[in-house]
């Protein structure tokens, strides 16, 4: 059974933040990011 978001999101350790990644034209780079310790990758959609 899928899980909805709120239930993703609810279950998520303490101090994680959830990061959205999409290309875009002032998309900041990856390897120039700073990326944090606890961290979720939200992955944009691809067409």
């Amino acid at each position: 059974m899928p899980y909805s978001f709120e239930e993703f999101y609810n279950n998520l350790p303490k101090d994680t933040r959830i990061l959205g990644v999409e290309l875009t034209y002032d998309a900041e780079s990856l390897k120039a990011f700073h990326h944090p310790r606890h961290c979720v990758y939200l992955l944009g959609n691809d067409d």
